[in-house]
């Protein structure tokens, strides 16, 4: 598999969105959702599963609509499968930019394109919306595509899940 450093994409960029947002804003408890969310993506980023955990009520909801088989899943060991699943296969490298970032006590949006490491084992059934094109199984790829995420907050400050809304048009682009 690539290595972080062989990547073409800079899953740190992740962040710019929240270091933005984070200037314009003044009410604490917007920041201390800033603060989690900052601590989810990094603890994502680096594959740590417990850190992860912590950001989260003890059972959080996920749906993921759109691009994804729609998926939904409910509760601690759903989620730690989740993340271990992400981790093993390396898709837990990305890098999102928003084009919009918005908070208010609900919780956090944010839309913009989402860049994806995922191993061409895993795109063969992306391979049916690019036809002419073959996936190499052994192979790695970026997927490339708009994305929409919501994030609901609890009353103690923790995530509730996430909400992940994705555009079934997704560009492939091969790592050499």
């Amino acid at each position: 598999m690539t290595t972080k450093s062989q990547l073409p994409i800079d899953p740190l960029k992740s962040l710019l969105g929240i270091e933005r947002k984070r200037k314009e804003i003044t009410n604490p408890k917007h920041l201390n959702m800033l603060d989690v969310l900052e601590e989810h993506i990094r603890a994502e980023l680096e594959g740590d599963l417990e850190r992860i955990m912590r950001t989260l009520v003890p059972e959080p909801e996920y749906h993921f609509w759109g691009s994804t088989p729609q998926e939904h899943f409910v509760g601690n060991a759903a989620t730690r499968d989740f993340y271990t699943k992400i981790f093993e296969s390396g898709s837990n490298q990305l890098e999102r930019t928003y084009d919009r970032f918005i908070i208010d006590d609900y919780g956090i949006f944010g839309d913009g394109l989402i860049k994806v490491v995922v191993r061409g084992a895993l795109l063969e059934r992306l391979a049916k919306n690019h036809p002419g094109q073959s996936i190499d199984v052994h192979g790695a790829y970026v997927t490339v595509r708009h994305s929409a995420v919501i994030i609901p907050f609890s009353s103690d400050g923790l995530m509730k899940g996430e909400d992940i809304y994705g555009d079934e048009r997704v560009e492939l682009i091969k790592v050499e």
